[in-house]
């Protein structure tokens, strides 16, 4: 089975790398990154909905088919990256 695109490349940062992996192991839980930084992440195709990313850094992050409704995105740095 071909893993999910949003589980083949994590953050350098060793907090949120672990947030992603806390939460795509889990079944009804929200993704919690606030102040942490994700930048260069591959969340392509993920259900972030009401994902808290309060102060966190997205730069360069892959999120192309990302559902981000009622996501939480104030002071979030969400600049960069590949079109």
């Amino acid at each position: 089975m071909t893993e999910p695109r949003h589980m083949r490349r994590l953050p350098a940062d060793p907090e949120a790398a672990a947030e992603i992996r806390t939460w795509r192991g889990a079944t009804d839980r929200t993704i919690d990154l606030c102040g942490l930084d994700a930048s260069g992440a591959d969340l392509t195709g993920a259900d972030l909905a009401m994902g808290l990313f309060c102060e966190a850094r997205l730069v360069a992050a892959a999120l192309a088919e990302a559902h981000l409704y009622r996501a939480h995105l104030q002071g979030a740095v969400l600049d960069g990256g590949a079109g």
